[in-house]
């Protein structure tokens, strides 16, 4: 068995002089003692941490206020001037109203419709908002263009019927030309007595003639139809009267007309000829 002398001699400790001096210089080697223990040096952490200066950030709550303040103000001014900016007539059911574009244009509306336009941009680009029918008498000038959900019509100076409801558009030409852009069709230029008029979304455009009997009826609270849709007929009743319309069967065509003055009369001119019959309820028709 190999002693501690047989060990040192393989690392190159020949001489027994050699390996006693070695063993004197491991003797007067010491390990290093920490001179704290470990809850000392976390308190000493902790105070470091506690006593370190941070960088303090100052609110100016004034200076927010003011910021603030001035952002709701301008969007007050905004709001407000928009709404000065725009001006608008509406009419309720039954109803029809008569009045003067800033260029003494005359507009007439129908029932159930609106008309808007920008003031400020008016003397610089005459562009009136329909919902809903009217008639437009237009003084000459500058361009003159009315703008419907998805169609346009343009002229210089004319008399022209624009028609725009849910699943129907129509314009006719009462006095000199009109330019009406239809979406999904080419332009087409109408003249007097002419007409063009687009019963669905995919439905074609179509013109025709306007009848000698057509004299802006509707203003006269005289409402004629030839081959037209009996749903647009009954929404007209609607309007006309404040009534709401309950028809479940097909659609079918209608040719012919009613006035605005009797609900019951209407009713008969529109129903006699098709052989349905219907029933007033208070402020309901029942069709069938």
């Amino acid at each position: 068995m190999a002693t501690d002398n047989d060990i040192l001699k393989q690392f190159g400790l020949e001489s027994d002089i050699e390996i006693q001096r070695f063993l004197e210089s491991v003797d007067k080697l010491k390990v290093p003692v920490s001179s704290k223990n470990r809850d000392e040096a976390w308190s000493k952490l902790e105070n470091s941490i506690k006593t370190r200066k941070t960088k303090e950030i100052k609110f100016n709550f004034k200076h927010a206020f003011l910021i603030a303040a001035s952002i709701a103000l301008f969007i007050g001014l905004w709001f407000g001037f928009e709404q000065w900016n725009h001006a608008k007539y509406s009419t309720s059911s039954g109803k029809t109203l008569t009045f003067e574009l800033p260029d003494g244009s005359q507009v007439i509306l129908n029932a159930e419709s609106q008309v808007n336009w920008n003031k400020f941009r008016w003397k610089y680009s005459r562009i009136v908002i329909l919902k809903g029918e009217a008639l437009f008498k237009v003084n000459k000038g500058s361009r003159f263009e009315v703008q419907t959900s998805q169609n346009k019509v343009s002229v210089m100076g004319t008399k022209f019927n624009v028609f725009s409801r849910p699943g129907y558009f129509e314009v006719k030409c009462y006095e000199g030309k009109v330019a009406v852009d239809i979406k999904g069709s080419s332009q087409v230029i109408l003249t007097k007595g002419k007409a063009i008029k687009k019963e669905s979304s995919s439905s074609t455009a179509e013109s025709f003639e306007i009848q000698e009997s057509d004299t802006n009826n509707w203003t006269k609270g005289e409402f004629y139809y030839s081959n037209a849709s009996l749903r647009l007929v009954l929404d007209e009743i609607e309007r006309q009267f404040n009534v709401n319309i309950n028809y479940t069967a097909e659609d079918r065509r209608y040719s012919g007309y009613f006035k605005n003055n009797s609900l019951d009369s209407a009713l008969i001119n529109i129903c006699m000829p098709l052989g349905l019959k219907y029933n007033i309820i208070r402020d309901s028709v029942v069709i069938r």
